[in-house]
């Protein structure tokens, strides 16, 4: 019995250092130039339907205005369908034309903030942080590679 168990041990072993392959960057895969934002949000029950309309007047209004400059290449807003559950409620994806859309340049910057504040003032901006605060928890934020499979 112990011989058996050893030798299938033994034969696991072998077939799991069998298996452990060594990927190599630009040999096996290679990142894409465009880098994708994701953000996770936790908004609290009853109040999901006020953060997606305060989005549009902020969030998306701002995407579309960066989509129009050439440097968001796409966004999407998605909702859980179980937005009681443990994970997000929200998840932002955001992608960018390439790494330098999120390299902070002055001219570029000022003239996208010149525009948000026709919209929204200072103090509205700042009123609206406050308010969000208060039933919006932000889980996770990153900034991913997508990539693409060479063999």
């Amino acid at each position: 019995m112990m011989k058996t168990l050893l030798s299938t041990l033994a034969a696991s072993a072998v077939l799991a250092m069998g298996s452990i392959a060594v990927a190599d960057m630009w040999v096996d895969y290679a990142p894409t130039k465009e880098p994708w934002q994701v953000t996770t949000v936790k908004v609290a029950p009853g109040k999901l339907d006020d953060y997606i309309i305060g989005l549009k007047k902020s969030y998306v209004d701002q995407l579309e205005r960066q989509k129009k400059t050439g440097d968001v290449v796409d966004y999407h807003v998605l909702v859980n369908s179980s937005p009681n559950g443990a994970g997000a409620t929200i998840v932002f994806l955001t992608k960018y034309k390439d790494w330098n859309a999120l390299i902070p340049k002055k001219e570029r910057d000022l003239k996208d903030q010149e525009e948000f504040r026709k919209t929204i003032s200072k103090s509205d901006e700042e009123k609206m942080g406050e308010d969000r605060s208060k039933f919006r928890t932000f889980m996770d934020d990153g900034i991913y590679s997508d990539i693409t499979y060479l063999k």
